[in-house]
């Protein structure tokens, strides 16, 4: 929603605002209808940090989604529409970037595979291709760190330092690959049922 809403505030195009708000308001009947499918099966505080944000109950967010909803639906009288936009280029671009924000960067069927060192025999990666390691500890309270692969012999390669196994937790890892503007997938990922981990792990002996 926020791509959308960008677009709108930038151009004060009102398609934007109206493909924002309908995404939204799908959005918000997704979440409470997950939420309250929730009720019963889960604590009503369910607590994993300090933060507002990592405590309480899904049911807890919607409150400040319909004030955010509202918050966008009296920006309709604020916006002031270009002349004649759709005999301009300019309505074209504005077009274009609302359909890229309404749209899913191809996923297709993941290629590639991931060997650790030393290095079994694999398929070989085409040049084209951009990836990056993302690591962290199996710790919720760390973020990702980003490692930029480099390509080396027809196959991808990145170092995750050695003094990350130096913890208590363990280590958790996975890949970020693009292919072009329009294709991404992450390695390992789900499958068809998100059912399966997305990521790999590594535990201390």
């Amino acid at each position: 929603m926020r791509s959308r809403n960008a677009i709108f505030t930038q151009c004060g195009d009102r398609a934007a605002l109206e493909q924002t708000l309908a995404s939204y308001r799908r959005a918000r009947a997704a979440w409470a209808n997950l939420a309250e499918q929730a009720c019963g099966a889960y604590a009503a505080d369910i607590s994993y940090g300090p933060e507002k944000h990592q405590r309480g109950h899904w049911l807890d967010r919607l409150p400040a989604i319909d004030e955010d909803i509202a918050a966008m639906e009296t920006q309709w009288g604020t916006f002031a529409p270009a002349k004649d936009a759709s005999a301009t280029s300019v309505h074209a671009q504005i077009k274009q970037a609302i359909h890229e924000a309404l749209g899913r960067p191809v996923q297709p069927a993941s290629r590639w595979h991931h060997t650790t060192a030393p290095a079994e025999k694999s398929e070989a990666s085409p040049a084209s291709l951009s990836v990056r390691l993302m690591y962290r500890h199996v710790n919720q309270a760390e973020s990702y760190d980003v490692a930029e692969m480099k390509l080396l012999h027809g196959r991808y390669y990145a170092q995750i330092p050695a003094a990350c196994t130096q913890s208590p937790y363990a280590l958790q890892y996975f890949f970020e690959v693009h292919e072009g503007p329009q294709q991404a997938w992450l390695l390992p990922g789900f499958d068809p049922n998100l059912a399966t981990q997305p990521y790999f792990v590594v535990r201390r002996a």
